[in-house]
């Protein structure tokens, strides 16, 4: 589930893992968001380095005070039809479609039910459109590269760690006679620029090296520690 802390005083850091469990994950990453705001961050690291994927949408419902109102990127399909994803006081929306709080039970697929899928963030930082800095990894992969993509084109954003997975894609699920369920790669990702993603690693803004010993050590992180230098050089940083 997601998690948080202070780095230093100033500094809000959110991690996001891989959603193996869906129910009440934007709800816990929209907490945590919330109490670090009580502390005024003049800057946010958020860290996707253990992020493989799972859904977008709770990932970026738990973000919407940071990511901000608008049009953050979307899918597109071989025949370049698109379905953006945008963000108006807190209701995510795909394609025109409102991302909805609970998900219904899926008959034809036999798929159950998600309660709390996004919670409809509406919360309002202290210090408004405050510079962030994004983490990435070779295990970023999936919804968590998506997670990414939506911070593209974002003003005072940088990211920062090594390429990532480069499985930037939407599947469609078609259900099987015998019960299975087939996911057949159907659209790229694709930011707020118009910039396309799909099979290839995304590049950081920034490189650098790092083991997993590092991202659990927490304390001398040079990801962080080099994310953390960029932030306190922002206006909105700066005493």
């Amino acid at each position: 589930m997601p998690h948080g802390r202070l780095v230093g005083q100033e500094i809000g850091y959110v991690s996001l893992p891989t959603t193996d469990r869906i129910t009440g994950y934007a709800k816990t990453g929209a907490q945590v968001v919330r109490t670090l705001d009580a502390s005024r961050p003049c800057g946010w690291i958020v860290d996707l380095r253990a992020d493989s994927g799972g859904a977008i949408w709770p990932k970026l419902d738990a973000l919407a005070p940071l990511v901000g109102d608008g049009h953050l990127g979307g899918f597109v399909d071989a025949d370049g039809n698109q379905a953006a994803w945008t963000l108006h006081r807190g209701q995510l929306s795909i394609g025109g479609e409102a991302v909805p709080k609970d998900i219904p039970p899926n008959i034809e697929t036999g798929a159950s039910g998600i309660n709390d899928y996004v919670t409809h963030n509406a919360y309002v930082l202290k210090q408004p459109r405050p510079p962030v800095a994004i983490l990435t990894g070779p295990k970023t992969a999936s919804a968590g590269e998506a997670t990414l993509i939506a911070f593209r084109g974002r003003p005072d954003s940088r990211s920062f760690g090594l390429p990532t997975a480069g499985l930037a894609t939407g599947n469609a699920s078609y259900p099987l006679s015998d019960g299975a369920l087939l996911l057949v790669t159907s659209t790229a990702d694709m930011d707020r620029t118009g910039r396309r993603y799909a099979n290839t690693p995304i590049t950081p803004d920034v490189h650098v090296t790092f083991t997993d010993h590092d991202i659990h050590q927490g304390t001398d992180d040079p990801v962080i520690n080099t994310a953390r230098k960029w932030l306190e050089s922002r206006p909105t940083c700066k005493k």
